[in-house]
């Protein structure tokens, strides 16, 4: 019985702490260089999921797995987010959501919430 538990123990190790980002969403930046990636990142049953964005080149491969987020929100939120220019986002969610993220740019580009 012993070895049984270590063994279901080992076996499951390796995924208790493992997390899968889902792409809800990629917006085209009006020039075509970057996107905006909106991602639900989905981990163990004890961490609650977590929406969220960030900025990578165009056709980067699994954007949302290497590029690091700019905003995190908790939650499955909804959440609206645009380009207003080459080097300009806007994103908007609901009052009172949790917010663990929200810078106010990456690079040359603003971001501004509403």
């Amino acid at each position: 019985m012993i070895v049984g538990g270590v063994l279901s123990v080992l076996s499951t190790n390796g995924s208790f702490g493992s997390c899968k980002n889902t792409v809800l969403n990629t917006i085209p930046s009006p020039d075509g260089s970057r996107s905006l990636v909106i991602f639900r990142k989905e981990c163990a049953a004890v961490v609650p999921y977590s929406t969220q964005a960030s900025i990578a080149p165009s056709g980067i491969a699994s954007p949302a797995d290497k590029i690091p987020a700019f905003f995190i929100i908790s939650g499955i939120p909804i959440l609206t987010a645009n380009w207003v220019g080459d080097n300009a986002i806007e994103i908007a969610v609901a009052a009172g959501e949790k917010i663990f993220r929200k810078q106010d740019s990456v690079g040359d580009i603003k971001i501004a919430y509403k």
